[in-house]
């Protein structure tokens, strides 16, 4: 087996890949950069999405829906109209908190956690 790059991202801290079966693609994050990136692998193409927030982490979502972790604060995000809901807002109190990763089990709780930056 021998290795080769995909795609050159250079992420500033890139981490979380999300395989994606319906979309036959891999998501990650750009935690620093505030990035999403997805790499579709019939197409080899790579789609990118651009967020004012550190972006966490990504976790599946329903339909065309993926669930972002940005700043401190879960979002839902929809593929298609790139339209960001805000969802909940953890740790207000810490505004120097962010999320550091995060995931969903199979009962579909969101399990994430914090840091200070």
């Amino acid at each position: 087996m021998e290795a080769k790059l995909l795609y050159p991202s250079e992420c500033i801290l890139a981490e979380g890949p999300l395989w994606h079966p319906e979309r036959n693609s891999c998501f990650w994050v750009d935690i620093e950069g505030g990035v999403l990136y997805e790499y579709g692998w019939d197409s080899q193409q790579v789609n990118t999405w651009s967020f004012d927030h550190k972006l966490a982490f990504v976790i599946q979502g329903k339909g065309s829906e993926l669930i972002l972790g940005l700043d401190r604060r879960l979002a839902r995000f929809d593929l298609q109209t790139e339209k960001l809901e805000w969802l909940e807002d953890l740790e207000p109190n810490l505004p120097n908190n962010r999320f550091n990763d995060g995931a969903c089990d199979r009962r579909g709780r969101i399990w994430a956690g914090t840091m200070d930056m």
